[in-house]
């Protein structure tokens, strides 16, 4: 069962440093926009997936990237908008359709 209480708090803990490197050194945070030679030019965000139990790059379309693989990925942006208060500019909506 997908325990959706927990996704949720996992993404309220906003762009917190995952412990893992992009491929060019750079620390991966929560909601980076990564890109990654088997997705071409799309942009996957860094989010925890509750299916996998693990920080992913998710696509819109379904497929991710699991945590072991991010450090072959680029850092190309970031979700996160620093605000007051901080927004999130992805549809949460559509990451949860997609980890069904």
């Amino acid at each position: 069962m997908i325990e959706f209480d927990e996704w949720r708090k996992k993404l309220n803990r906003g762009p917190v440093c995952l412990g893992v490197n992009d491929a060019y050194g750079r620390p991966i945070r929560q909601f980076d926009l990564v890109t990654h030679e088997d997705f071409g030019e799309e942009e996957l965000v860094v989010v925890w997936n509750p299916l996998a139990e693990e920080y992913v790059a998710q696509s819109e379309e379904g497929p991710w990237i699991p945590y072991n693989g991010l450090s072959q990925t680029e850092i190309v942006g970031t979700a996160w908008e620093e605000q007051d208060p901080p927004q999130l500019s992805l549809d949460l909506e559509v990451v949860k359709e997609a980890v069904r």
